[in-house]
């Protein structure tokens, strides 16, 4: 009887305990930013062509990398964990993370930066590819994407919205309210015809069956409208 009393107590303590053990998480190792909150927009940091990674190690040291596009730029710093909050300090600049399941978020103030243990998925720009035919570009299309550099950020972020309307032989393109017809012609596999200032445009189409115009600014500054085909 006085075993099978230990026993119990034992059980009973152990059962106490679990509570307590789930309480605890294992913030060490690896995390990769997944996502990029920004009010109802959810974009994806390999889209935006950039990367961050934070290691946390077990003895409360941490090292960031982050990747804007150009080169690596790696930080060391150090991390606390307290009911639930973790401070993460790298070049003395403190960021604060609300840990769930599976995830890490940082508010910014403009938005919240989610870390997850997976790796994004790699992202390709769209390739451009040589029209066979004008019939290739028929049809209504909404400016959806803005692509700058090696990554591509949602058109409403700029907010208005910029349609294509085309037809055989001329592109109707309208923003901010205003439209402007032009003659359009197919030239090496691109349609080609001027917007409102007279400006000769490119509309060049993409391997995923989008339309795209290049904007070329300087030198080195290039930007890219994406188009969507309406349904």
């Amino acid at each position: 009887m006085k075993k099978l009393v230990s026993l119990l107590l034992a059980l009973m303590m152990a059962c106490m305990l679990l509570p307590a053990l789930a309480e605890e998480t294992d913030v060490t190792g690896e995390w990769y930013l997944t996502e990029l909150l920004m009010g109802e927009e959810s974009m994806s940091p390999a889209v935006l062509g950039m990367s961050m990674t934070m290691l946390l190690n077990a003895d409360g040291t941490a090292t960031m990398v982050a990747d804007y596009g150009d080169a690596p730029e790696e930080s060391a710093g150090t991390w606390t964990l307290s009911d639930g909050a973790l401070t993460v300090t790298a070049d003395d600049i403190p960021a604060d993370f609300v840990v769930e399941e599976g995830s890490l978020k940082a508010d910014i103030g403009d938005g919240v930066l989610v870390f997850r243990r997976e790796a994004p998925e790699a992202f390709e720009l769209p390739q451009i590819i040589a029209a066979d035919s004008e019939d290739a570009f028929i049809g209504n299309w909404t400016l959806t994407n803005i692509g700058v550099g090696e990554g591509i950020v949602p058109a409403s972020v700029l907010g208005g919205e910029t349609t294509l309307a085309i037809e055989p032989g001329k592109v109707i393109m309208a923003a901010d309210g205003e439209s402007h017809e032009s003659a359009s012609e197919l030239a090496d596999g691109a349609l080609k015809f001027t917007d409102a200032h007279g400006e000769a445009l490119v509309l060049e189409l993409n391997d995923n069956g989008w339309v795209s115009i290049e904007y070329v600014f300087d030198e080195e500054t290039v930007m890219v409208m994406y188009f969507e085909k309406a349904a």
